[in-house]
């Protein structure tokens, strides 16, 4: 098969994976595959970074915002190494990201040639497989779409006639390139029935355990929480959110929803008020689900995801299926709320009075930006003391916000480019993301020109290092301290800068802009000792 057929082979083969668009890292290698996907615009959507382990994390963010699969294209070598970051948080997460990288024949594998390392494998098990394109037809494999998938292309060393030929584009594939994706297949077939009738023993045996749940919402795309709403006002079980599951702050199940953080849901599991914990959604950040595994390991524990992850090293935590868990057939239950809504609403007095106290504080200065902002706005919270801080602080605003966040592998490397790829055009988009976040990400505003956005609100909380360590260890070792700002990379990248110490009445802006928001860290420190210290009294 020439350079031609296999790129045009490789064209096809993602219009059949339902690929929309690209992230192209152009290089020497993978030039025949950039060129072919630049001759077929009117299919594919293209985007260009020089960043590999930016575009990854981009890629990311597109596949939030569409809910369809993205490819990145890159060229051979380290290229390739640079996409394990992005991988790894689409493996934990379950979306399509695909990985496309040109790489050389196969006969210069462990020969140390220039830009020729082993690519085959290199994503180990968080691709769901990988696809060693050089000789023709494909293997039969069906993809599911709930996990990367690596597209390894072998091309011999490209022409200038190889480019200029992709470029011009051909009418129809050649008939070799069509035969070798003739047993290609995504994978669309549903569970079994067997696989059925288990999932919905696991939630019956779950309800039989635990006589007063307590539901957990960690984070959720649009969709699904549509779903479970409508799940939660069926049942009338009290209910913890976090803000990426799109349900804190819903106005229609306000008188279930538990407010007050993570000290609300520890005393109602301490007092015997809560009897169970089922879990919905992507792995929360609060705390009490890591104590499931300590203090609260005897507490019966069932997880509805589309993901296959406990999220818990436990072996008596079933998983089951969204769909299975809202087929199920359950009744409304019985709950006594009484004495947990008490708590609540002097947790929720207590929390007005510190913010009060302390308005320069994080939590202070978040609340008073979520108090700002339009209803309609998509925001970002990176990881994920600002996820923690803004589920605590943001639940009483009024809104139709979409949150999102990379809550797969929790890191907190990609958040700004995942962020670009999630916003969208005619809305206000919002990110709120820590000092060291920022900084792992430097290369990300290369996207911004490419966005037809309006507007574009980077808000980098600067308390001088990895503060979320101070309380966890209170050891200044591990908190890279620094005396960083960011106004000049923002003049880096023709970015509007502004300083906020305190939060502006007005908040709307246009265009692109860095928000350094700078708390005081006394005040900060103030906020959280007493907001500890009102939970151990009770």
């Amino acid at each position: 098969m020439t350079t031609q057929e296999r790129c045009w082979q490789v064209v096809e083969l993602l219009k059949s994976l339902g690929c929309r668009e690209l992230v192209v890292c152009a290089g020497a290698r993978n030039a025949p595959l950039v060129m072919a996907f630049f001759s077929q615009e009117n299919h594919f959507k293209i985007w260009s970074h020089f960043d590999e382990r930016a575009a990854g994390f981009f890629a990311l963010g597109r596949i939030k915002s569409i809910q369809q699969p993205v490819a990145v294209v890159t060229t051979s070598g380290t290229a390739v190494a640079e996409l394990l970051p992005a991988t790894v948080e689409a493996h934990y997460a379950g979306l399509p990201f695909l990985l496309l990288s040109a790489d050389r024949p196969q006969r210069f594998r462990g020969q140390g040639a220039p830009q020729a390392i082993e690519q085959v494998g290199i994503f180990s098990h968080y691709v769901e497989e990988t696809l060693d394109v050089e000789a023709a037809p494909l293997a039969q494999f069906a993809w599911t779409m709930q996990r990367p998938l690596h597209i390894n292309v072998c091309l011999e060393e490209p022409t200038r006639e190889d480019v200029k030929v992709l470029l011009a584009g051909i009418e129809k594939v050649t008939e070799n390139a069509q035969r070798s994706l003739a047993n290609f297949k995504v994978e669309s077939e549903g569970p079994s029935a067997q696989e059925v009738d288990l999932e919905l023993e696991k939630v019956s045996e779950f309800f039989k355990k635990a006589k007063r749940p307590a539901v957990v919402l960690g984070p959720l795309n649009i969709q699904e929480s549509a779903f479970v709403e409508e799940f939660l006002l069926k049942l009338g079980l009290p209910f913890v959110a976090e803000s990426l599951s799109q349900l804190a702050g819903n106005v229609r199940l306000q008188t279930q929803q538990i407010r007050g953080g993570e000290g609300s849901l520890n005393l109602a599991l301490k007092k015997g008020w809560v009897d169970g914990i089922l879990r919905i959604g992507g792995v929360p950040t609060l705390r009490t689900w890591r104590d499931l595994e300590g203090t609260f390991n005897k507490t019966p524990v069932l997880v509805a995801s589309r993901l296959h992850f406990s999220g818990l090293s436990r072996k008596d935590v079933a998983v089951v299926s969204l769909p299975a868990l809202f087929e199920a057939n359950l009744k409304a239950l019985e709950t006594k709320n009484g004495d947990w809504l008490i708590i609540q609403e002097k947790a929720q007095a207590n929390c007005k009075i510190l913010l009060q106290s302390y308005p320069q504080s994080e939590p202070a200065l978040l609340a008073k930006l979520a108090e700002n902002l339009p209803r309609q706005a998509k925001i970002y919270l990176g990881n994920s003391l600002p996820i923690r801080e803004w589920d605590l602080v943001a639940h009483s605003c009024t809104h139709d916000w979409q949150i999102e966040g990379n809550r797969g592998a929790n890191g907190i490397d990609g958040q700004f480019a995942t962020y670009l790829g999630f916003a969208s055009p005619h809305i206000s988009n919002w990110a709120v993301l820590g000092d060291l976040t920022a900084l792992y990400d430097l290369s990300a505003p290369w996207l911004i020109p490419q966005l037809s956005v309006k507007e574009l609100n980077l808000v980098v909380v600067n308390n001088g290092g990895g503060q979320i360590f101070s309380r966890m260890f209170g050891q200044e070792e591990l908190e890279n301290r620094h005396q960083f700002e960011f106004s000049h990379w923002a003049k880096m990248w023709n970015l509007k800068y502004e300083l906020w110490e305190s939060i502006p009445q007005e908040v709307a802006g246009q265009g692109a802009r860095v928000i350094e928001l700078r708390p005081q860290n006394e005040q900060t420190s103030k906020f959280w000792n007493e907001w500890d210290t009102f939970w151990a009294q009770i």
